[in-house]
C-alpha cells in the first residue's frame, strides 16, 4: 500500500464481550425459530421401550418431522461442539463478566449445576460398565453422522441399524441433549432481559458507510457477508450501519443469494440461513434441497427424460452432471460485492477511510443500483469449500480491488470507478467479465485491452 494509515486498534475487551453477547442471542434466537416451527410439527420427540420375556426388548424413539429436526440439532450445534466459540461451558463462564451482582452471580451458578445434569442425560444408561452421557453421544453422532461425509455418515448408520436398541438410545439422548439445553438457554435469556443484563454501553459515534448519515435508528449489527453463505465472525459493530440501510441492503443480498452461483454452492457447503433452515434453491427446471449437512435432494419440474443419469464411481459414491436454467443479473451480483467490499474497507482501514468521497459511487450503486464505471470478474471455474473469505489490495493509489471467495465461487471488483479491472487474454479465458456501465451486461470476449 503506498498510502499508510494508522493500523486499526484491536478491539477493547467491552467490543469483544458486545460482539460475543450479540453472536450468542443471534445463534439463540435462530434455534428458537427451529423450535417453534419443530413445535407446530405432528407428534413429539418419544422414546419407547417394549420388553417381551420371548422376543426380549425393543427400542423405537421418533421425531415430530426428521428435517427440521436436524435443523435444530444443527442450530444448536453452536452451543453443544466443544470446538465452538459459542460452546455452552465457554459460554456460561463469558456472561459472567456481565454482572458483580452476587444474585446473577448465584443464578449462573445453578445453571452450570443444571447443565452438568443435563449433560448426563435424561435417564441414566449404562453400556460395557460405562455410563452413555448426552454431551459424549451428541459429539460422536455430530461427527459420525450429522456433520460426517455422506459415504462414512451411510455407514455409521448402518452400524446403528444393526444394534437397534443402542441406536435408538442414541437418538434419544442426542435430541434430549440439544432439547434441553435450548431451555437452558432460554431462561438465561429471559433472566438477561428481565433484569437487563448487558454488555457495557459502547459510546459509538453513528454514521452510516453506506448513506452517509448520522441520524436515525442503528440498532443492528452488519453482517460483511451474508451469514447464509458462510460468515459467523465478519461483522461491522453497530452504528456503522443504519436501519434503513441494513432493510434496503437484507433485500438485495437475499437476490443475490438465490443468484448463480451463490444458489449453487450454498446448496452444497451453505449451513442454516436466518431462520435455522437449512439452504434450498429453485430453477426453471430443477429444485435442490439440503435436507440434512450431507444430502441433498432434487426434484426436476419437466419429464423424466431431462433427469440426468448418475455414474457410479469406482471409490464409491456417484458423479452427476447438472444443466440449471436461471435469470441472471450481473448487476445484482456486483452491487452486493460493492457492500462487502466496502465493509471490509471499513474493518481494514478504518470507519472514516470507508466514507471517503472516492467510494461515493459505489455507495450511489449499493443503494440505488444503475451502472458502475467498472468491471465485474466471475471466474468460471470454482474451488468448492464451506469457507468465505475476502482479500483486497486496497490502495488509495492505484484504486481498490478485491478479490472475493465465497464457498469457492470467485470474483475481482474494483470499488472505485477508476482504473478499470484490468482485463487480457488470460483473464477472458478463466473469468466471465462484466462491464458495469451498461445496462444489461454480456460477458466480454476476445482481446480487450485495459482502459483508465
Amino acid at each position: 500500500m503506498d498510502e499508510k494509515k494508522q493500523p486499526i486498534e484491536a478491539p477493547s475487551q467491552d467490543e469483544q464481550l458486545e460482539l460475543f453477547f450479540y453472536h450468542f442471542k443471534h445463534n439463540f434466537y435462530r434455534a428458537e425459530q427451529v423450535y417453534k416451527r419443530l413445535s407446530k410439527k405432528k407428534g413429539n420427540f418419544s422414546f419407547k421401550l417394549e420388553l417381551n420375556k420371548e422376543k426380549g426388548g425393543k427400542v423405537s424413539y421418533n421425531v415430530p418431522d426428521e428435517q427440521t429436526a436436524k435443523e435444530f440439532a444443527v442450530s444448536m450445534s453452536r452451543f453443544l461442539l466443544p470446538d465452538s466459540s459459542l460452546n455452552i461451558d465457554n459460554l456460561l463462564r463469558t456472561l459472567q463478566q456481565l454482572s458483580t451482582d452476587t444474585e446473577y452471580q448465584d443464578f449462573l451458578i445453578n445453571v452450570n449445576q443444571c447443565l452438568n445434569k443435563v449433560k448426563e442425560g435424561q435417564f441414566p444408561v449404562i453400556m460395557n460398565n460405562k455410563q452413555l452421557r448426552a454431551d459424549d453421544v451428541f459429539v460422536e453422532l455430530s461427527s459420525n453422522v450429522l456433520f460426517a461425509n455422506d459415504i462414512d455418515a451411510a455407514k455409521y448408520l448402518d452400524k446403528l441399524r444393526n444394534d437397534p436398541i443402542t441406536g435408538n438410545l442414541k437418538w434419544s439422548l442426542y435430541y434430549g441433549y440439544c432439547l434441553d439445553v435450548f431451555k437452558i438457554l432460554s431462561i438465561i435469556i429471559d433472566y438477561l432481559e428481565k433484569h437487563d443484563i448487558h454488555p457495557p454501553r459502547i459510546d459509538r459515534k453513528n454514521h452510516c458507510i453506506f448513506c452517509k448519515m448520522t441520524d436515525g435508528n442503528f440498532s443492528s449489527v452488519e453482517h460483511v457477508i451474508p451469514e447464509s453463505i458462510g460468515n459467523e465472525t465478519l461483522f461491522l459493530p453497530r452504528g456503522y450501519v443504519c436501519d434503513n440501510c441494513n432493510t434496503r441492503i437484507s433485500k438485495l443480498e437475499q437476490d443475490f443469494v438465490n443468484s448463480l452461483p451463490i444458489s449453487m454452492v450454498k446448496i452444497f457447503f451453505g449451513s442454516v440461513g436466518k431462520k435455522g433452515k437449512l439452504p434450498s434453491a429453485k430453477f426453471s427446471n430443477v429444485h435442490l434441497q439440503r435436507i440434512s449437512p450431507n444430502a441433498i435432494t432434487m426434484r426436476y419440474h419437466v419429464g423424466a427424460k431431462s433427469i440426468p443419469k448418475a455414474t457410479e464411481l469406482p471409490e464409491g459414491g456417484y458423479k452427476l452432471k447438472l444443466s440449471l436454467t436461471t435469470q441472471f443479473n450481473p448487476h445484482i451480483i456486483a452491487r452486493v460485492l460493492f457492500k462487502m467490499g466496502l465493509g471490509i474497507v471499513a474493518i481494514d482501514r478504518g470507519r472514516e477511510e470507508a466514507l471517503h468521497p472516492r467510494y461515493d459511487p459505489a455507495r450511489e450503486y449499493i443503494l440505488n443500483g444503475g451502472h458502475f464505471p467498472n468491471r465485474l470478474a466471475i471466474f468460471k471455474e470454482s474451488h468448492p469449500s464451506n469457507v468465505s473469505k475476502i482479500e483486497g489490495a486496497i490502495n488509495n493509489k492505484e484504486g481498490t480491488f478485491i478479490y472475493f471467495e465465497l464457498l469457492g465461487a470467485r470474483f475481482i471488483i474494483g470499488l472505485e470507478p477508476n482504473p478499470k479491472n484490468m482485463i487480457n487474454e488470460q483473464l477472458l479465458d478463466q473469468a466471465y467479465v462484466f462491464d458495469l456501465w451498461k445496462d444489461k451486461p454480456e460477458p466480454l470476449h476476445g482481446s480487450v485491452k485495459r482502459t483508465s
